[in-house]
């Protein structure tokens, strides 16, 4: 977004700088509520990447444990199934 160039000071009518400058305050909330949309999207992405991240991991664990479980742990220590 570019800066609006103003003419020298003292060549500006009061009215006119008023305008400029509420022109340019509605832009900058304008922008500051797109940052903070883009914020809460970003931390929803973020909480579904956790949700995923520890479905997967639970479901890592329920296997390994399975897999580690007693009954295939031979004598030796080598699972029963090698």
């Amino acid at each position: 977004m570019a800066l609006i160039q103003l003419p020298r000071p003292g060549s500006i009518s009061l009215r006119r700088l008023a305008d400029e400058l509420r022109r340019e305050f509605a832009a900058a909330n304008r922008i500051d509520g797109q940052l903070v949309d883009r914020d809460i999207a970003a931390r929803r992405h973020e909480a579904a990447g956790g949700r995923l991240w520890a479905n997967q991991r639970d479901v890592f664990n329920v296997n390994w444990q399975r897999w580690a479980s007693p009954k295939t742990i031979g004598a030796n220590g080598n699972s029963a199934a090698t």
